[in-house]
């Protein structure tokens, strides 16, 4: 999972935002049409929109400036704030759309059509409009990258030919490395801090770390002594080091299991049989724990069947034990990824009682225990697992 996707939150509130000096007034004119889409999400006939700015502490809350109620009949309203500097704000339609805009001049306007396509444009703001534009591209790209996931998915779970998800996976490669380039040129092309820092927050669930740094370092370049990329900077920093010493907390707890017996765990079988650790003893063990809603998971699972398939005629075997919530989708996975081997589950989700034993906090995860039951080794996967597996029973 990309280490970045939970920055992205943080770098959207650490930017978006107003200081604390309220003085430069500014006000947005909106025009609605077609209003009667958003009536199936609608409990009453009256609607309210707000205009937001979003603190520069991560931990603060979005504060609201202005809000106003309008009914189907309204065609137009205003909604004024007031700032020191540039920043993005947010008009929020109720149970609608949210449309961000940069406060570059006193007064812009914004045109909705919830029927359109394209479904608002903004007049008299030029950077707001280049925000505009760049969403809209955005929002392809995001959808191409989509529906290749969803085909290969499919292609996947309906058994289809290695040649037909070889094909398709090359289309999905093609679609994320297509939206990446498109990321790291938008940036390149931007003129404006304000708008390289929100393109960059969309671009962060993408980019590996070293990528984002690298393009947050060019960033900080091209707009040298800018307050906001300088508060950026903090703020990511500081993220990074709480992440790497919650990982390295992690790692140690972790590693605490190898030589150490392994605990036993009893639950039931998709037959409704009792299943057990203990019952396997005599055995070379991989303990597999995953889940059907687990998309790292299922990635990973190919890896596992071949490590299954090479070892199973040399005293080894794997135990899955699922975090699943569904029965159904629990049997499903197993069918559909064809995981031939022991399966046990007490479909508690998070509050499995493998999660308290293991005090595992993502998955996938995985003990190797030896025909003694003491660990030898965990959290084995991609080669990893195949090398210590060769290492081992070769």
């Amino acid at each position: 999972m990309n280490k970045l996707t939970a920055f992205v939150c943080l770098l959207w509130i650490t930017f978006a935002g107003c200081q604390n000096d309220l003085s430069k007034p500014f006000e947005v004119n909106v025009t609605i049409n077609n209003l009667e889409e958003l009536r199936p999400f609608n409990n009453s006939d009256q609607y309210k929109a707000f205009l937001y700015s979003i603190p520069t502490n991560a931990n603060a809350e979005p504060v609201q400036l202005d809000s106003i109620s309008f009914n189907e009949q309204t065609k137009t309203f205003t909604l004024k704030g007031s700032t020191t500097e540039e920043g993005i704000y947010d008009i929020v339609i109720e149970n609608g759309p949210v449309i961000p805009l940069i406060n570059d001049v006193e007064k812009l306007s914004i045109n909705i059509d919830l029927k359109a396509d394209v479904f608002y444009s903004i007049e008299g703001s030029p950077l707001s409009q280049q925000l505009c534009n760049f969403l809209v591209s955005y929002s392809q790209h995001d959808i191409a990258l989509e529906n290749s996931l969803i085909t290969l998915d499919s292609l996947k779970q309906f058994g289809a030919s290695d040649a037909v998800q070889i094909a398709a996976t090359e289309k999905k490669n093609l679609q994320l490395a297509s939206f990446s380039q498109f990321l790291e040129k938008s940036i390149n092309e931007s003129n404006n801090p304000i708008i390289s820092i929100f393109i960059l927050g969309r671009a962060a669930r993408l980019f590996e770390q070293s990528k984002f740094e690298e393009t947050l370092a060019k960033i900080d370049q091209k707009f040298p002594n800018n307050a906001q990329i300088d508060q950026l900077k903090r703020s990511y920093f500081q993220f990074k080091e709480q992440n790497e010493n919650m990982q390295q907390q992690l790692n140690a707890q972790q590693g605490a299991w190898v030589g150490v017996k392994v605990p036993n765990l009893t639950m039931l079988d998709p037959n409704n049989n009792k299943m057990s650790i203990e019952q396997f003893r005599g055995k070379w063990v991989l303990i597999d724990f995953w889940a059907s809603w687990c998309y790292p998971c299922r990635m990973e699972n190919p890896n596992i069947v071949k490590a299954y398939s090479t070892y199973r005629d040399k005293n080894f075997t794997v135990l899955g034990v699922s975090l699943d919530k569904s029965k159904e989708e629990w049997i499903k996975a197993i069918q559909d990824d064809k995981l031939n081997w022991p399966q046990m589950s007490d479909l508690a989700f998070w509050n499995s009682e493998a999660v308290r034993v293991f005090r595992f906090q993502a998955i996938p995860y995985n003990v190797l225990i030896n025909p003694e039951g003491t660990v030898v080794a965990e959290n084995l996967t991609g080669d990893l697992l195949q090398r210590k597996l060769k290492e081992l029973l070769n």
